[in-house]
């Protein structure tokens, strides 16, 4: 958490100050929720919008907007006063996850995670059959062209090629910061989403740490959270394939 005024703009804004205003409207317009494709399109960026919610299920964004309701920014246009989506974050992803593995790792839009819980921008959206269609065909091009070992193999070999020294070097440094770990959930004590058994896992992963290879390749045992990188796209892609 940070202080108000800890992190301050620069440039003063100018022009008038509409306050909350344009957001209150985005907010209403959500709610009333119209089926009609074309007013969707003119005031929210759409397509931009599926093109995100694409990538955050096949990374299995499970700290984004479409699980976790987080991680992002709304930004209105000025001339078409259109508001645009922009995310922000992606830890948490591919293979490493503060929901259920089965749940983060299923082929079905629909499951992904926590569907039912979602915000009513994700569920009145993706009601509207041409957006729910948009989606799967960004998704097919996605699996077809980029996510998959045949594209990412050779760059994911690279990737390690290039850092694994640098990863040996940094684990051996000492670290003045200290993780601060949240308590376990008690038995009997009501579940929420961020005090369940895989979400600690998280935690004990972040304070415990994973061999870098086992982390990229796989296989990780003995965690509820985390497999390596390599086994979340198989896993992802073979689940996509099933369904």
């Amino acid at each position: 958490m940070y202080e108000d005024g800890q992190y301050r703009i620069k440039e003063e804004p100018v022009g008038q100050k509409l306050g909350y205003g344009p957001l209150i409207d985005f907010t209403k317009f959500i709610h009333d929720a119209p089926n009609d494709a074309k007013l969707w399109v003119k005031r929210f960026d759409v397509e931009g919008f599926i093109r995100n919610m694409v990538a955050e299920f096949y990374l299995g964004f499970s700290d984004g907007f479409w699980v976790n309701v987080n991680n992002y920014f709304l930004y209105q246009e000025p001339e078409t006063k259109r508001m645009i989506y922009i995310p922000s974050d992606t830890n948490r992803a591919l293979g490493n996850t503060q929901y259920k593995m089965e749940k983060m790792l299923t082929g079905n839009m629909t499951e992904f995670a926590t569907m039912a819980d979602k915000s009513p921008l994700s569920v009145r959206l993706f009601g509207i059959p041409e957006f729910e269609k948009r989606f799967q065909e960004v998704s097919r091009d996605v699996i077809n062209k980029i996510f998959n070992m045949k594209a990412m193999g050779p760059v994911i070999d690279d990737t390690v090629a290039m850092i694994q020294e640098d990863v040996a070097w940094d684990q051996t440094l000492e670290f003045p910061g200290k993780l601060n770990m949240p308590r376990e959930r008690k038995e009997g004590e009501p579940i929420n989403v961020r005090n369940t058994d895989t979400a600690y896992d998280c935690w004990v992963v972040a304070r415990d740490g994973i061999p870098f290879k086992k982390a990229v390749y796989g296989p990780v045992t003995g965690h509820l959270s985390t497999i390596g990188v390599v086994e979340w796209i198989k896993k992802k892609v073979q689940a996509v394939k099933d369904f």
